[in-house]
């Protein structure tokens, strides 16, 4: 009730004063906007996968009992939160979104190849890497909704800053 009550839409130009490069959409012309969509996709994966199953694998796989399971999981999903403030502020200082981004990607992708073999094996290190991806698998959320509305900015060619490397220094 309060969105619809206070969100306004921000004041443009009508379209008759508005130039074609403010009329113009963001996805013509470059596949940035399309890749940084396809990356959060698939990015969801580790996230929906852990958040989804880890529960009923602590309690099956690891005969824990649903409160011991729940607090665990919690625990994960309040460290993801506290990440996710912690990579907004990353990716603010290094003046890229998709540069964590990236390393969050590497980061998951690492863990998952590990978590893999460990859990086949009844490894003691399955419980502490299931606990490591699903705080890691949270951690771009944001990010790219972000870097998309920079990129796109409110002509579609304002802010490019968004995707680009890090700053030196």
């Amino acid at each position: 009730m309060a969105s619809a009550i206070g969100i306004i839409n921000p004041p443009r130009k009508s379209r008759e004063t508005a130039t074609v490069a403010e009329l113009s959409s963001p996805y013509r012309g470059s596949l940035v906007l399309w890749r940084i969509h396809a990356v959060a996709g698939l990015l969801m994966m580790p996230q929906t996968v852990t958040v989804t199953f880890m529960l009923v694998w602590l309690m099956n796989h690891h005969g824990w009992s649903v409160a011991a399971a729940g607090g665990l999981v919690t625990l994960a999903q309040l460290l993801g939160a506290l990440g996710r403030v912690a990579v907004g502020r990353w990716s603010d200082r290094v003046g890229s979104r998709m540069w964590p981004v990236r390393i969050i990607a590497i980061g998951a992708a690492l863990i998952l190849f590990l978590l893999a073999p460990s859990d086949e094996v009844n490894s003691r290190f399955d419980v502490p890497l299931m606990i490591a991806i699903s705080v890691i698998a949270v951690l771009d959320n944001g990010l790219e909704a972000t870097a998309i509305t920079e990129f796109a900015g409110r002509s579609g060619a304002d802010a490019r800053w968004a995707c680009r490397t890090p700053r030196n220094g």
